[in-house]
């Protein structure tokens, strides 16, 4: 029952291509299964990675035990061999346990690896910049979902690290473009790159999940700027850069939506920059009404409930960080109301005219 769909649509779309179209059903199948299996049993899957977790702390409770800790060259070697390990194991095995010690194994790599290089009084930025090089090796290397994720993660926070390591504050804003813009990227040619080759087929998942774990986290240390001593940079500068991006997901979103006139498009551009404009210098919740965009649009509901969640998150810290009295913060999210359910009636009267055409 479960290939009759594939088979009908292969089917209809070789009867759409004519004789030149060729797939290989057979291939097809296997990977489609491939990846059913990698959701099947998500909460099996999960209990076993928070058993990995807690088997690797466990692992280095041991290595500190023995002192292998106080060896910067050991704790180098042990590293590099687990990280090896991990790409080298996930490419021949084939089994829930033994994939979760893979993961544990490449996690424990990253810390031992830091974690030598520090022991070894070595330079704070080139340890940031090896971890990030050795993550681009690792996505490069291995097609294993968790560990493209961490690596990822790894990639990103090896960038925010050499931000904060040299008080480059100002760099927060080239890190800032840097997520958005790959980020919106990812979901908007979201086609384009399934359709590329296998390679890229089997990154996309865990890249677009990486990068949205990662965009929330750079959101939550704007949020809390001052607990990264980042007070004093201009969060405005984030903040447009994020607005960018949030008008070209619009532009897109307008493109693909029926009934509404290009007359009207300026007009929705200016309800939605007026809508930002009060979160001017919080880009955070600006960040994650990208996210929102950006997932309701591609359908990818996990990513939803993150960017909702966030949303009311950072909504919530802002109206309680914001220096103004509690008559003027009422205010602010009076007219803010107010302009949404302008912008709703403008919305339905489209659609009415629309389908009444």
């Amino acid at each position: 029952m479960e290939n009759k769909p594939v088979e009908k649509l292969l089917t209809e779309i070789e009867s759409a291509e004519g004789e030149y179209f060729e797939a290989d059903a057979v291939e097809i199948q296997q990977e489609l299964a491939r990846r059913a299996s990698l959701y099947s049993g998500l909460g099996i899957k999960a209990l076993s990675i928070a058993g990995g977790a807690l088997a690797g702390v466990f692992f280095m409770t041991f290595l500190f035990s023995i002192g292998l800790n106080k060896s910067g060259t050991g704790m180098l070697v042990l590293g590099l061999a687990c990280i090896a390990a991990a790409l080298f194991l996930q490419r021949v095995i084939n089994s829930l346990i033994l994939d979760t010690a893979v993961i544990s194994a490449y996690a424990i790599g990253h810390i031992s690896f830091a974690a030598g290089l520090s022991h070894l009084h070595v330079d704070e930025n080139f340890t940031a910049l090896a971890l990030c090089a050795i993550s681009l090796a690792s996505i490069l290397l291995t097609e294993s979902f968790m560990l493209v994720f961490i690596a990822v993660l790894v990639f990103n926070g090896g960038l925010l690290a050499f931000v904060l390591i040299n008080d480059a504050h100002y760099f927060i804003f080239l890190l800032t473009a840097f997520l958005s813009i790959t980020f919106t990227w990812v979901h908007l040619a979201e086609s384009s790159i399934l359709s590329g080759n296998r390679k890229l087929n089997i990154l996309y998942n865990p890249v677009r999940a990486g990068l949205l774990f990662s965009f929330i986290g750079l959101l939550f240390v704007l949020a809390w700027r001052d607990f990264f001593v980042l007070h004093a940079t201009p969060m405005w500068i984030s903040s447009a850069i994020i607005i960018a991006a949030v008008m070209l997901v619009i532009q897109r979103i307008l493109k693909t939506t029926p009934g509404i006139s290009n007359k009207n498009h300026l007009l929705i551009y200016f309800f939605i920059f007026l809508l930002l404009l009060p979160c001017l210098f919080a880009p955070a919740i600006i960040g994650s009404v990208l996210i929102l965009l950006l997932c309701f649009h591609t359908g990818h509901r996990s990513g939803l409930i993150l960017a909702i969640m966030s949303f009311a998150f950072f909504v919530f810290l802002y109206y309680y960080d914001l220096g103004y009295t509690l008559l003027t913060k009422s205010a602010i999210l009076f007219v803010s109301g107010l302009l949404f359910l302008l912008a709703w009636l403008v919305f339905k009267k489209q659609i009415k005219n629309y389908e009444k055409e």
